[in-house]
């Protein structure tokens, strides 16, 4: 099965091809929009979400003058798989960080940014609107399907990252059932 992948490098790093093609696409949208905005990408269940996120992480300190990376997911499983992957773009995460240490400024200069969980910033979403003013701060929500307007971690998310200078929104299934909006999509009615 292998045999039918096509793998691409992207700053060393092997990637499959819609992997990199993902951040090449992130790449062109954010040039076309002076390093601002918001990019989903939509890779199938499996497919490297963390991977080709983390490659537009890079992209975005490299690229756009980002200073601070946050991510943000819905398990803490699921936001400890990040630092490893980031770690192969020279993106330093961190999963130590919580709401109490931000407080405290007590986050190490040597990171790049953080992974934290939905909950987390349900639970004090001023907090992250303060830190997306103060820092060019590009948020990548991971599984973004998980959040919906009109309710608790949609509104927070939508509320603590509105300003932030790049949005990334990865899922396999953007959508949600219940037809509610997510936050940060770019949506056309015909």
């Amino acid at each position: 099965m292998s045999g039918n992948l096509e793998f691409v490098e992207r700053n060393g790093v092997p990637l499959i091809r819609h992997q990199a093609d993902f951040g090449d696409a992130f790449r062109k949208k954010m040039q076309a929009n002076n390093g601002t905005g918001c990019f989903t990408g939509i890779v199938g269940p499996g497919g490297g979400k963390t991977l080709a996120g983390s490659y537009c992480l890079s992209l975005a300190m490299q690229e756009f003058e980002i200073d601070t990376c946050v991510v943000v997911a819905p398990t803490t499983i699921i936001r400890q798989s990040w630092p490893k992957d980031a770690s192969l773009f020279g993106v330093r995460l961190s999963t130590d960080v919580n709401n109490r240490r931000i407080i405290q400024q007590k986050i190490s200069g040597e990171l790049d940014g953080f992974a934290v969980t939905y909950q987390a910033v349900a639970s004090f979403p001023e907090l992250y609107r303060k830190l997306t003013h103060d820092n060019n701060v590009c948020v990548s929500f991971d599984e973004i399907h998980h959040l919906s307007e009109n309710q608790a971690w949609g509104d927070a998310a939508k509320f603590a990252f509105e300003h932030a200078k790049i949005v990334i929104s990865l899922s396999g299934t953007p959508f949600r059932t219940d037809t509610n909006n997510i936050p940060f999509l770019e949506y056309r009615y015909d």
